[in-house]
């Protein structure tokens, strides 16, 4: 089972400074006000999340999907579901 494996060239080709620089293009922030309900008085409280956004789409806000991996070898985004 290894040696037909073995014939395959499975090394990356990306460097993982490439990768990094692909997947900064497809990072934002979103903001979310939550509320702490322990509190006495209501607190409120600015969350920041990173989500990752599909920049092929058209741009009307954050697309409900997640950037899961990059391939290592292509380059390919693999998205995800939330």
């Amino acid at each position: 089972m290894l040696q037909p494996l073995d014939e395959h060239r499975l090394a990356p080709l990306l460097t993982p400074e490439v990768a990094l620089e692909i997947y900064k293009r497809y990072i934002d922030v979103k903001l979310r006000w939550i509320k702490d309900s322990n509190a006495e008085r209501p607190v409120y409280r600015l969350i920041y999340e990173l989500v990752t956004i599909s920049r092929s789409e058209p741009s009307s806000g954050f697309v409900n999907r997640k950037l899961r991996y990059i391939d290592a070898r292509s380059g390919e985004l693999i998205w995800g579901k939330y």
